[in-house]
């Protein structure tokens, strides 16, 4: 919290610079926490790559425009990720809102991956990483999927083309209330054609939730969680 994130391209990156003028881009945040973690005599990294739907401009794959920095920090000769950046906050309409979000600590890779892409690889810790197109093919979760750990866990894609009905399968921790909304042309059309169920999870620390939306005619929807 006594960083400010800087939008700014040119920000200072720096560990001095960053903590004498208390504001940092993605690569200050991640230089300074490699820093702090070389100096405690840990191994860490910055890691390189792209992320989706934490910047105000995005591209027409709803990626970040510029290019985002990360960390790889090696505990008990494994090697875990951390996004200090994403961690401190998110962009509302308002700016940037400063709100501590511990998923992007240690996270699972597989998760990860849903919104972070580094140049390496290597990086994905993944035993199949993904390829670009792949990535530019999940959908894009709002901050509030990762506050809350809500992970994508039958359909990753933003386009989905199914017949009559569909059911998506959501990993949830328990205390989560998931609420569903079936639009077409921006209207919302009416709740019965979304059910929403939950049951026993296929991860120890999650719970599966069943989103079943029928679609009363041909055409193109979105399905809002």
């Amino acid at each position: 919290d006594r960083i400010d994130y800087d939008t700014g391209i040119n920000s200072l990156t720096s560990p001095d610079q960053v903590l004498s003028n208390r504001r940092a881009n993605s690569l200050g945040y991640a230089n300074l926490f490699a820093e702090l973690v070389n100096q405690m005599g840990i191994e860490a990294v910055v890691i390189p790559g792209r992320v989706k739907g934490f910047s105000k401009t995005l591209d027409s794959n709803g990626n970040d425009e510029s290019e985002h920095f990360w960390n790889a920090v090696k505990i008990n000769d494994y090697w875990q990720l951390v996004d200090v950046s994403l961690g401190s906050g998110y962009f509302g309409k308002n700016g940037f809102v400063k709100h501590f979000i511990p998923f992007y600590f240690f996270p699972r890779p597989e998760r990860f991956i849903y919104n972070h892409l580094p140049n390496d690889p290597l990086w994905q810790r993944l035993s199949n990483p993904i390829t670009e197109t792949q990535f530019n093919q999940f959908a894009t979760l709002k901050p509030a999927a990762y506050i809350n750990y809500i992970t994508p866990m039958s359909h990753k894609e933003r386009y989905i083309k199914v017949q009559n009905e569909i059911m998506i399968t959501l990993g949830v921790p328990e205390p989560v209330l998931l609420t569903a909304t079936l639009e077409q042309n921006g209207s919302e059309l009416d709740p019965r054609y979304v059910i929403i169920q939950r049951k026993s999870g296929s991860m120890t620390d999650l719970f599966d939730i069943d989103v079943r939306a029928t679609f009363p005619h041909d055409g193109i929807y979105t399905l809002r969680l």
